[in-house]
């Protein structure tokens, strides 16, 4: 990667530093929906622990705790993929758009 001598304008590094922070909020709220997740799923096992359950009816809330626990985690995983999907793409964006201005600079210096 070739180190750029020109200073980088005001309103270019204001709209990277936005957009890198909106990234960074995305990955922020994602964490939270999780740990959300997470906390529902460990308050639901305290409070079922509590009730006297035994014999098929444990099977029945066993399996009914397993289903619901995966039925609520995949739309939260969803949309963490799909927010990382646009962050990557973003960055992969700005990657091969530095590297084509960085191969037209060196064609034109080299004619």
């Amino acid at each position: 990667m070739i180190l750029r001598s020109e200073p980088v304008s005001f309103p270019i590094l204001w709209r990277r530093l936005r957009v890198f922070f909106i990234h960074v909020l995305s990955i922020a709220i994602d964490s939270l929906f999780l740990a959300v997740w997470a906390l529902i799923q460990h308050w639901l096992l305290v409070l079922l622990d509590h009730l006297s359950i035994s014999g098929f009816d444990k099977w029945v809330r066993l399996i009914l705790q397993l289903i619901f626990g995966i039925a609520t985690l995949i739309p939260v995983l969803l949309y963490v993929y799909s927010d990382l999907k646009q962050i990557v793409r973003y960055y992969r964006g700005q990657l091969v758009s530095t590297e084509a201005q960085e191969t037209d600079a060196n064609e034109t210096t080299n004619e």
